[in-house]
């Protein structure tokens, strides 16, 4: 952050300013600024960070925003729109929120370090975990870089916590590695239940659950069969698979 020139402050969610800004926004102004984990402010050269924001998730967060003061086109961008009343174009505004996690990721995992890295364990979930100490990153980043970047075929279900009434788990997103394009589109679950859905040992309860063979059709209805491994860190759940045998391309 000391190559952007920037400071870090936490004073943006001081209990006087958020009491100011409920007499003076209302409620809703205050619940929005609730949901902010961090803003780069432009004119001060500050970057303020929520102070209650989980250890884990802070280093990544810090380079976020220090990305958009230190990438100029963004930095002189973010310049011009607070001296005036104009606002950046959302689609703007999607491509700057892109490019700041591509540098946090870079900055974070160090280029290809990482995956190089990675390269001495085994392949399996538990190697990001494990480097996620080393990077000062967290379990879901590390997870999703060691699946984005890696050159063996492998993906991983990323769920929301368990639902205890519904008795279920619903998928959050699908991380691919680079080619899992040759699986023709798997049909996805968008929940799994102790009933249906892939990895039904998941429910047996723990963090990890003992690895199996699960099957998934694509789009076209052949099944194609994943060795899978399960972990979880309360916060989210994650379904780590690897075919079981290599699908080549026609």
């Amino acid at each position: 952050m000391s190559a952007a020139k920037i400071k870090v402050a936490s004073e943006l969610w001081s209990p006087e300013l958020i009491k100011r800004l409920k007499q003076k926004g209302g409620a809703e102004l205050c619940s929005a600024l609730s949901k902010l984990l961090g803003v780069y402010d432009a004119q001060a050269n500050f970057v303020y960070i929520t102070p209650d924001i989980h250890p884990q998730k802070e280093a990544f967060l810090k380079l976020h925003e220090t990305a958009h003061a230190f990438l100029p086109w963004q930095s002189q961008t973010y310049s011009v729109i607070e001296d005036c009343e104009k606002t950046l174009d959302p689609a703007i505004a999607t491509q700057f929120e892109r490019e700041a996690n591509v540098f946090a990721s870079e900055v974070l995992f160090q280029c290809d370090r990482f995956d190089i890295e990675a390269l001495d364990y085994d392949f399996s979930v538990q190697t990001p975990i494990i480097l996620s100490k080393k990077y000062g990153a967290s379990m879901y980043s590390s997870i999703r870089r060691y699946v984005s970047t890696n050159n063996r075929t492998c993906a991983v279900i990323v769920m929301n916590p368990f639902d205890n009434i519904r008795n279920e788990i619903t998928v959050r997103r699908i991380i691919v590695s680079k080619n899992f394009g040759r699986y023709n589109a798997p049909l996805w679950p968008s929940r799994i239940t102790p009933f249906s859905g892939p990895g039904h040992n998941i429910f047996r309860g723990g963090n990890i659950a003992e690895k199996e063979i699960i099957s998934i059709p694509d789009r076209d209805g052949t099944a194609h069969e994943y060795s899978t491994e399960f972990f979880s860190n309360t916060y989210q759940n994650f379904l780590f698979l690897k075919p079981t045998s290599v699908v080549t391309p026609e």
